[in-house]
């Protein structure tokens, strides 16, 4: 099974990671949280588990219990053997797609130019002054989740852990669309349009820093 796994640059006992093309063993049960290797075969369903900013792509095996109830809630594997096919520092790409997850609802408030054209370029000149409007604007933002959304991405650029970066911010995000319908009778239809166009959008974001990268990984 093809997977994707974030890592912070080993495993999560400390050992150094198998070099690309080998296999890692697992010898024992495979319990999903608990014995075996993970990898989750979307890659924003990776980011939920992420301890780092590096991707991998890789090849699950042996004995795979799923992780997830009912079936469709599945978002990660737990296997007895994994391979590494390709790798990427992702670092650039969770920070881009922070500042699109905000971008989608940023029109939902009068939002200060500097901090809209930040947002848009990834300009790090005008990140400190996008910063300092965000502080000001959080008194006069429509909802708050809106002026959350806009801040946490100006505070990914300047660090954190990489599920932190991204779901923090695409969570806000759709907190600000529930805001935004929260007089509708579609509230739960537009959360659901939301999250299916992060999800595809990250792996799209995704896919183009792999081939990007030169790393074939159909």
């Amino acid at each position: 099974m093809l997977v994707y796994h974030f890592h912070n640059g080993e495993l999560r006992d400390g050992r150094p990671l198998p070099d690309i093309g080998e296999w890692l063993e697992h010898y024992g049960p495979t319990i999903p949280c608990k014995y075996g290797l993970h990898g989750s075969e979307h890659p924003f369903d990776a980011l939920k588990y992420a301890p780092g900013p590096y991707l991998d792509r890789d090849d699950l095996d042996g004995n795979l219990v799923p992780h997830g109830d009912p079936i469709d809630t599945i978002d990660k594997w737990c296997g007895q053997r994994r391979m590494r096919l390709a790798t990427i520092d992702a670092t650039d790409l969770l920070r881009e797609f922070a500042r699109w997850c905000a971008l989608q609802v940023i029109h939902l408030w009068d939002a200060p130019g500097v901090m809209r054209r930040f947002l848009e370029t990834g300009d790090e000149t005008l990140r400190e002054a996008a910063y300092a409007a965000a502080e000001d604007g959080s008194k006069e933002a429509a909802c708050d989740s809106h002026w959350y959304a806009a801040k946490s991405a100006l505070w990914a650029v300047s660090g954190g852990a990489a599920q932190e970066v991204a779901l923090g911010v695409s969570s806000a995000s759709l907190a600000a669309v529930s805001c935004h319908a929260a007089k509708s009778l579609y509230v739960c239809e537009a959360l659901d349009a939301a999250r299916a166009a992060q999800r595809d959008k990250f792996k799209q974001m995704v896919g183009e820093a792999f081939e990007k990268a030169g790393c074939n990984v159909d």
